[in-house]
């Protein structure tokens, strides 16, 4: 693929990530307004908020996707396009087709969802054990 074709790939990618983020910006602040529910409507209100939240998350995951191709069209503008941000290696055409904001090869983003993953199981693990601690606390001075 040139270089001219992926920034174009990359382009479409990042305004459709932005499209789809503005889209559920939009629809938050649509769906936020409360004034139509009243003190009673808890439930309402309850599974307006889980909505919300649900909503949230997905801008924000969005955002991080509008932040990795922003990353890969400036690594294509310096000329580093196809290259593998970690090993230098080249990134597969193929892969760069299908994710055009791919900036590493399959080998290294493996790499980092690994680590990625080890790094969400060791907060875990560190919340579960400062979680027994304060209960074991608790258990003391009761």
């Amino acid at each position: 693929m040139s270089v001219i074709t992926h920034k174009r790939h990359l382009e479409s990618r990042l305004n459709e990530l932005e499209r789809m983020r503005d889209k559920h910006l939009a629809w938050i602040k649509a769906f936020g307004r409360t004034e139509y529910l009243s003190s009673s409507d808890v439930l309402d209100i309850g599974q307006r908020q889980a909505i919300l939240d649900r909503e949230a998350a997905l801008a924000r995951v969005l955002q991080g996707q509008i932040d990795h191709a922003c990353r890969a069209l400036q690594r294509v503008r310096e000329g580093a396009d196809g290259r593998c941000e970690d090993c230098g290696g080249t990134i597969p055409e193929e892969r760069l087709e299908i994710l055009p904001e791919a900036t590493r090869c399959v080998s290294c983003q493996e790499g980092w969802e690994q680590l990625a993953q080890c790094h969400k199981t060791n907060l875990k693990l560190s919340a579960d054990r400062l979680s027994d601690k304060a209960d074991e606390r608790s258990v003391v001075q009761n």
